[in-house]
Protein backbone atom coordinates (compact mmCIF):
# COMPACT_ATOMS: atom_id res chain seq x y z
CA UNK A 1 0.00 0.00 0.00
CA UNK A 2 1.28 3.28 -0.95
CA UNK A 3 1.03 5.78 2.00
CA UNK A 4 -0.53 8.97 -0.27
CA UNK A 5 -3.41 6.48 -0.35
CA UNK A 6 -3.96 5.69 3.53
CA UNK A 7 -7.37 8.06 4.30
CA UNK A 8 -7.04 7.55 8.36
CA UNK A 9 -4.34 6.19 10.54
CA UNK A 10 -4.38 2.65 11.71
CA UNK A 11 -7.58 1.90 13.75
CA UNK A 12 -9.13 5.25 12.92
CA UNK A 13 -11.00 3.81 9.42
CA UNK A 14 -14.08 3.02 11.49
CA UNK A 15 -14.66 6.30 12.92
CA UNK A 16 -13.97 7.86 9.61
CA UNK A 17 -16.58 5.85 7.59
CA UNK A 18 -19.00 6.54 10.57
CA UNK A 19 -18.04 10.19 10.02
CA UNK A 20 -18.99 9.65 5.94
CA UNK A 21 -22.19 8.20 6.70
CA UNK A 22 -23.05 10.70 9.14
CA UNK A 23 -22.75 13.02 5.83
CA UNK A 24 -24.55 11.04 3.40
CA UNK A 25 -27.31 9.70 5.44
CA UNK A 26 -29.60 12.22 4.22
CA UNK A 27 -28.52 12.70 0.84
CA UNK A 28 -29.46 8.60 0.53
CA UNK A 29 -32.98 8.87 2.24
CA UNK A 30 -33.97 11.90 0.47
CA UNK A 31 -33.20 9.96 -3.05
CA UNK A 32 -35.28 6.61 -1.07
CA UNK A 33 -38.17 9.20 -0.52
CA UNK A 34 -37.92 10.77 -4.07
CA UNK A 35 -37.90 7.24 -5.66
CA UNK A 36 -40.75 5.75 -3.57
CA UNK A 37 -42.91 8.92 -4.40
CA UNK A 38 -42.09 8.32 -8.32
CA UNK A 39 -42.60 4.97 -8.01
CA UNK A 40 -46.27 5.74 -5.85
CA UNK A 41 -47.16 8.39 -8.64
CA UNK A 42 -46.45 5.55 -11.38
CA UNK A 43 -48.60 3.02 -9.32
CA UNK A 44 -51.37 6.06 -9.14
CA UNK A 45 -51.05 6.28 -13.05
CA UNK A 46 -51.30 3.06 -13.56
CA UNK A 47 -54.26 1.94 -11.49
CA UNK A 48 -56.34 4.74 -13.30
CA UNK A 49 -55.52 3.47 -17.02
CA UNK A 50 -55.94 0.24 -16.02
CA UNK A 51 -59.59 -1.42 -17.08
CA UNK A 52 -61.42 -4.21 -15.12
CA UNK A 53 -64.61 -5.35 -15.49
CA UNK A 54 -65.35 -2.11 -17.25
CA UNK A 55 -64.07 -0.21 -14.60
CA UNK A 56 -61.08 1.68 -13.61
CA UNK A 57 -58.90 -0.54 -11.72
CA UNK A 58 -58.72 2.80 -9.08
CA UNK A 59 -62.02 2.84 -8.31
CA UNK A 60 -61.89 -0.08 -6.44
CA UNK A 61 -61.91 0.45 -2.22
CA UNK A 62 -59.54 -2.31 -2.02
CA UNK A 63 -56.97 -1.08 -4.58
CA UNK A 64 -57.91 2.88 -3.74
CA UNK A 65 -56.20 1.80 0.07
CA UNK A 66 -53.33 0.86 -1.32
CA UNK A 67 -52.06 4.37 -2.94
CA UNK A 68 -53.43 5.61 0.51
CA UNK A 69 -51.02 3.67 3.20
CA UNK A 70 -48.15 4.32 0.38
CA UNK A 71 -48.57 8.13 0.71
CA UNK A 72 -49.13 8.16 4.24
CA UNK A 73 -45.60 6.45 5.10
CA UNK A 74 -43.69 8.44 1.92
CA UNK A 75 -45.59 10.97 3.93
CA UNK A 76 -43.78 10.29 7.24
CA UNK A 77 -40.43 9.21 5.67
CA UNK A 78 -39.94 12.82 4.03
CA UNK A 79 -41.34 14.40 7.35
CA UNK A 80 -38.23 12.07 9.13
CA UNK A 81 -35.62 13.39 7.06
CA UNK A 82 -36.68 16.80 6.94
CA UNK A 83 -36.16 16.79 10.83
CA UNK A 84 -33.06 14.95 10.80
CA UNK A 85 -31.79 17.51 8.04
CA UNK A 86 -32.98 20.13 10.91
CA UNK A 87 -31.03 18.66 13.34
CA UNK A 88 -28.17 18.25 11.29
CA UNK A 89 -28.28 21.97 10.24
Amino acid sequence: MMKENILAEPGEGFLLAMRTFGRTRLIIGSFAVGAARSAMEFAMDYARRRRTFGSPLANYQAIQFKPAEMFVKIETARLLIWEAAAGAD
